[in-house]
C-alpha cells in the first residue's frame, strides 16, 4: 500500500512537472525588439519589429503597444508571431523613441504575457559626411551638425569621393589601391564596417552617385592605356546587390559627371560630343543638351529639366585701343573696339526637348555650381561680376527663384571662392566649400549657411566635399 502511495505521489510529481514545463513552452514570450533597447542613430525611417515565441492574438498584443510620443503608424503582421509598425512619417530626428508592450497580450492559445516589456531608442541627427584633410590622404567623416560631434567613418587608402545612399543606411565611396587606381566600396552605417563593391584594378573608379531608388550606383573610370599613349574616362553602373556593371558612355571615350535625376534618369557630359547627355538605366537616350562647359549641373525635383551653366562671349563697355607694335602711336577713340570677355550663364534644358531657357538675366558675369534646394523653391549659385567696376577674384554665394527671378546675395568675401552646395534635407542649411583664390595657402573650409538669415557657421577646416546623410 505505501508503495503504491509513492508511485501515486511519483506520478503526480510528473504531471505537474509536465504540466509546468507544457505552461512555460506555451507560455508566450517576447524574443526581439527591434530597434534594439538603447539603440542610438536609428534610422529616421526604422521599422518597429516585435518577435513572440508562439502564435500570437493579434488585437490583445496591438491594444497593449505604445509608443511616447504618441506616433501614428502602420500595423502588420508578417506571420503569426511577428508585429512591425511602420510609422505613417519618419521619427523625428534627434527623439527618443520609448516603446512599451504592456502584460496580458495574449497567445493564440490565451496564453498571457506575464510581464511588461519597455526599452528605448534614439533617432539620430541630420549628419553631414565630408572628406578630410583636403592636404593629405583623406577620409570619410560625418559631423552631427547640431551636437557637434565628429565620427570617423573610414581608415585605411584615401578616401577621394563618395555618394549617401537614398535611403542613409549606408555610404558608398571610393579609395585608392596599391594599383595606383581607386576601388569602390559600402560603408554600412549600422555596422560601422566597409565591404569592397568592385576591384578596378589600375583604373581610377570615382564621381559616384547613387540613384533614386538604389537599384544603381553611378561611377567614372579613368584608364590609361600604356599601349595606345590614351586615357579613356567612361561612365559606368554598378548594382550593389549583384555586382552586375554596365558602360553607360561611349567605349574609350571622355566622359564625367553622372548625376541622377529624381525620376531615375542618368545625365552625364561626353566630352567629345560637347553635350550632356541624358539615359535611363538600360542606356537608352532620353536627350542630348549641347554645352560648352561640362560643369557640375544639378535636377528640378520633379525631373523634368536639368540646369547646368553655359559659356557667353560678351562686349563690355571698356573700349580697347591699338596693342603690341601699335599700342604707343595715336590712337583715334572711334577705332577703339570694345573689349570681349568669356561669361557663364545658368540655362534650363527641359526634358522634353523644349529650347533651353537662360535663368541668369544679366550680363557681364559668371554663374556656377548650381543646385536647387530639395523643394525647388531656391536655386543656388556662385557668382562672381566681371566688370571693371565689380570684379573680383573670389564667387559670391547667391539665391534666386528657378525662374531667374528674386536674385539675392548671401555671401560677400570678394577674396573667397565658394563652391560644392549642398542644401539641408528641410532647405534651411546651405553647406559650402570656401576657399581663398589670393592666398593659396589657406586650407578650404565648409560653412553652414543659413538661406533666411544669411548667418554663416564655420563647421570643418581643412576639409572637403560636404554632403548631408538621409
Amino acid at each position: 500500500m505505501r508503495n503504491r502511495r509513492w508511485i501515486l505521489a511519483l506520478i503526480a510529481i510528473l504531471l505537474a512537472a509536465a504540466l509546468i514545463a507544457a505552461w512555460l513552452r506555451l507560455t508566450p514570450r517576447l524574443l526581439a525588439a527591434l530597434p534594439e533597447a538603447g539603440a542610438l542613430d536609428v534610422a529616421p525611417d526604422a521599422v518597429l519589429r516585435l518577435e513572440f515565441s508562439q502564435p500570437m492574438d493579434r488585437a490583445s498584443v496591438e491594444e497593449r503597444l505604445a509608443l511616447e510620443p504618441e506616433t501614428a503608424g502602420r500595423l502588420e503582421w508578417p506571420d503569426e508571431r511577428t508585429l512591425t509598425f511602420t510609422p505613417a512619417s519618419p521619427w523625428p530626428r534627434g527623439t527618443t523613441v520609448q516603446a512599451t508592450l504592456a502584460a496580458g497580450a495574449r497567445s493564440a492559445l490565451g496564453l498571457p504575457l506575464t510581464s511588461e516589456t519597455s526599452w528605448s531608442f534614439a533617432i539620430r541627427h541630420i549628419q553631414l559626411a565630408y572628406l578630410w584633410p583636403a592636404d593629405g590622404p583623406a577620409q570619410l567623416y560625418a559631423i552631427d551638425v547640431e551636437r557637434g560631434d565628429v565620427q570617423q567613418l573610414t581608415e585605411g587608402p584615401a578616401v577621394i569621393a563618395f555618394s549617401p545612399a537614398p535611403d542613409g543606411a549606408a555610404i558608398y565611396y571610393a579609395a585608392r589601391n596599391a594599383q595606383g587606381g581607386a576601388d569602390l566600396y559600402r560603408y554600412e552605417r549600422a555596422t560601422d564596417e566597409s565591404t569592397l563593391l568592385l576591384d578596378c584594378g589600375p583604373a581610377l573608379c570615382s564621381d559616384l552617385a547613387a540613384a533614386p531608388d538604389g537599384a544603381w550606383l553611378a561611377y567614372t573610370r579613368q584608364f590609361y592605356d600604356a599601349e595606345r599613349l590614351s586615357e579613356s574616362v567612361e561612365v559606368w553602373l554598378l548594382a550593389p546587390a549583384s555586382g552586375e556593371v554596365r558602360l553607360m558612355s561611349a567605349e574609350g571615350g571622355q566622359a564625367r559627371l553622372p548625376g541622377w535625376s529624381p525620376a531615375g534618369a542618368l545625365a552625364y557630359y561626353d566630352v567629345e560630343d560637347a553635350a550632356y547627355v541624358v539615359v535611363n538605366a538600360e542606356g537608352e537616350m532620353l536627350a542630348r543638351f549641347p554645352n560648352g562647359t561640362g560643369e557640375l549641373g544639378t535636377w528640378t525635383p520633379d525631373g523634368s529639366s536639368f540646369i547646368a551653366p553655359e559659356l557667353y562671349v560678351q562686349l563690355t563697355d571698356t573700349l580697347q585701343g591699338p596693342i603690341g607694335e601699335l599700342a604707343n602711336q595715336p590712337d583715334d577713340p572711334a577705332n577703339d573696339d570694345r573689349v570681349q570677355v568669356l561669361t557663364s550663364h545658368l540655362l534650363r534644358y527641359p526634358l522634353d526637348g523644349s529650347p533651353a531657357e537662360d535663368l541668369t538675366l544679366a550680363n557681364i558675369l559668371e554663374d556656377t555650381a548650381p543646385a536647387l534646394s530639395p523643394d525647388g523653391g531656391w536655386l543656388a549659385f556662385a557668382r562672381r561680376y566681371l566688370d571693371d567696376a565689380r570684379f573680383t577674384t573670389g564667387r559670391q554665394v547667391w539665391l534666386m527663384r528657378p525662374d531667374g527671378s528674386d536674385p539675392r546675395m548671401l555671401t560677400n568675401a570678394p577674396s573667397d571662392k565658394h563652391t560644392a552646395f549642398a542644401w539641408h534635407p528641410d532647405g534651411s542649411w546651405l553647406a559650402v566649400v570656401r576657399f581663398n583664390a589670393t592666398t593659396f595657402t589657406l586650407p578650404p573650409e565648409i560653412l553652414l549657411i543659413h538661406v533666411e538669415t544669411g548667418e554663416v557657421l564655420q563647421l570643418v577646416s581643412n576639409a572637403f566635399s560636404p554632403q548631408w546623410l538621409p
